[in-house]
């Protein structure tokens, strides 16, 4: 009988750890749905391979529902918009208000990674004028990061729950609204008038 010492044990590499937890879960599904493929969604989580995630969208009942979400054809979803607006006021460092067009620009673009980037399924989602929020989607569609009809940028899904800084970045650079440091946190603020 071969005996193992503690030694040889610790000598095993271990694996990485991968959970399908919620986050992960959500992630799969929204790509899905945007159309990204199986590999570029295991790249992004973090998922042993291709096949796992695969495996794990065909458990959901999404095979064959891949990229619905493209072009804005999504029927319409139901918001927290209580959890968008702590997101948000996480942003911004401030108390969220419809009035500042920073607030509404980042409002307006994490439901449209929800519903799509349609103005008419947007006011209906968010319950708001369909001007402002034409307004912002058309000012966004101008940076480029993230045009009309397409899927949103891929690093929206880096971090694991979502990455409207780049969405933000994209507003500075077009001059549409400002950034400020606060130590390492960045804050994003309306211009100022």
């Amino acid at each position: 009988m071969t005996t193992v010492h503690e030694s040889h044990v610790d000598a095993i590499p271990k694996r990485n750890a991968f959970a399908w937890d919620e986050v992960n879960i959500s992630t799969t599904e929204m790509m899905w749905l945007w159309g990204y493929s199986a590999t570029e969604i295991a790249n992004i989580i973090k998922a042993p391979s291709r096949s796992a995630v695969m495996g794990k969208i065909n458990r959901m009942g999404l095979t064959g529902k891949g990229g619905s979400y493209v072009g804005a054809n999504l029927s319409g979803a139901e918001l927290n918009i209580e959890e968008i607006r702590k997101s948000v006021e996480s942003l911004t460092g401030s108390e969220f208000s419809w009035d500042d067009k920073t607030d509404r620009a980042v409002m307006i673009e994490m439901a449209a990674i929800l519903v799509g980037q349609d103005c008419d399924k947007l006011a209906k989602a968010l319950g708001e004028s369909k001007s402002d929020i034409c307004e912002i989607i058309n000012m966004m569609n101008q940076t480029s990061i993230w045009k009309a009809n397409d899927r949103p940028p891929s690093g929206w899904w880096k971090d694991g729950e979502g990455n409207i800084e780049i969405l933000l970045d994209a507003m500075v650079l077009s001059g549409h609204c400002s950034i400020k440091f606060n130590g390492s946190q960045k804050l994003y603020h309306t211009l100022e008038a």
